[in-house]
């Protein structure tokens, strides 16, 4: 029972880096010249932990994004010693022997065989790099005010913007992988058939619209009320009438509607965003 084979060897079918930094934390692997990427900011608690700490969280979090690892003998990189060590032998430190024994269950029950090796810092250059790429978009609407458009225009079947942590529909997509994502990147794929709950970050507008219309779907759109916003031309004519494709529409107060995710320093969901908040019902299945 809860055996290992310690003399083992097999060669490394996929090769996954990971790093963590006082921010976020990220891993990385290609496989079929296709990057593969998954990353999160830490909460305050999280930043609050040792580095090993992060480092192996790092490692629990990207096994439990990744789902193509099932089965692979993995070569695991980490410029962390005391992080790789853990992993092999265990800590007499709860918190950190917690973390070892959820990453050996996690490969236990994916029939993951993980070799986690320590790398110097400068040859962990991407991951590094990943792990310090903040996501400034972390912001997501509050559980009552989704549910009152999902009462109203709902029921959504897919949230196409969000992660494991704020997602309001148990499908949903994500910008980057993550635990029980359905798919990365929302764009990749065709949104037709579904009533989507729509929140991207507000340069992304343009293409959802665009997209919307070439699935012909269904869906709701959450942005900012900015009319100067490059957006605005794209669901307003130039007589100040919404187009055709919107059916309906909403005003709310943004400080009532949306909050702050993990980033502490994004705009919306902050007490520093004034502005109102525009939800639109969208509707281009008829079009043709």
């Amino acid at each position: 029972m809860n055996s290992k084979q310690l003399c083992s060897y097999n060669i490394p079918k996929l090769i996954v880096s990971s790093d963590a930094s006082s921010e976020g934390i990220a891993a990385f692997f290609n496989v079929n010249k296709e990057f593969n990427s998954c990353y999160k900011n830490l909460t305050e608690l999280e930043k609050s932990y040792s580095s090993t700490w992060r480092e192996l969280y790092a490692i629990q979090y990207a096994l439990h994004s990744f789902t193509s690892l099932q089965n692979k003998y993995l070569l695991w990189q980490t410029d962390s010693y005391p992080a790789s060590r853990i992993v092999k032998v265990g800590s007499s430190k709860i918190h950190l022997q917690l973390l070892a024994e959820n990453i050996n269950d996690k490969c236990r029950s994916k029939n993951i065989k993980l070799d986690v090796h320590w790398i110097p810092r400068d040859k962990n250059k991407i991951a590094d790099y990943l792990s310090r790429n903040i996501d400034h978009d972390d912001w997501q609407t509050t559980k009552s005010f989704f549910t009152k458009l999902n009462k109203n225009w709902g029921p959504f079947t897919v949230d196409r913007f969000a992660d494991n942590e704020n997602a309001k529909v148990k499908t949903f997509n994500s910008k980057y992988w993550c635990p029980n994502t359905c798919n990365v990147n929302a764009f990749s794929i065709s949104w037709e058939g579904e009533n989507n709950f729509l929140v991207p970050p507000v340069y992304l507008v343009p293409r959802v619209l665009k997209h919307m219309q070439v699935s012909k779907c269904k869906g709701t759109l959450v942005v900012p009320y900015w009319p100067s916003a490059i957006f605005w031309p794209a669901i307003v004519k130039e007589n100040n009438s919404f187009y055709e494709f919107v059916k309906d529409y909403r005003f709310d107060d943004s400080k009532d509607c949306l909050q702050l995710g993990n980033h502490k320093n994004a705009l919306l969901g902050s007490s520093r965003c004034k502005s109102l908040l525009l939800s639109l019902k969208i509707d281009f299945s008829q079009n043709e």
